[in-house]
């Protein structure tokens, strides 16, 4: 009887330390696959973000080419609108410091 208990209990822990085994196994499978499947995932992200952005320039230059002349100067319209608000906005000295500037380059063009 003894001998048969002995026997027992090392099926026992045999057992045991397959089950453990196969516990650690399993783990390792598991931490290996989340560690493939993040790299596809940020793999992935990085091809979606730069198919968006490629999109996004596309539908930006199609919207230009399809703007409208009238919305085309209107847009200027605003812009020039915008322009001469900040220039009122300026100080006398910066007006003077800006038309200088001005001068210059323009001076500069004509002796080319």
């Amino acid at each position: 009887e003894k001998h048969e208990l002995k026997k027992l209990k090392a099926r026992k822990r045999v057992r045991k330390y397959r089950q453990n085994q196969n516990e650690e196994q399993r783990e390792a499978i598991k931490r290996k696959n989340r560690e493939q499947v993040k790299a596809a995932r940020e793999n992935e992200s990085h091809e979606k973000r730069e198919a968006r952005r490629k999109q996004n320039r596309e539908q930006a230059k199609a919207a230009r080419e399809a703007e409208s002349d009238t919305k085309r100067e209107a847009r200027r319209k605003l812009n020039r609108e915008q322009a001469k608000a900040a220039r009122n906005a300026e100080s006398e000295e910066q007006r003077e410091t800006r038309m200088k500037q001005r001068r210059e380059h323009t001076n500069y063009k004509g002796a080319h």
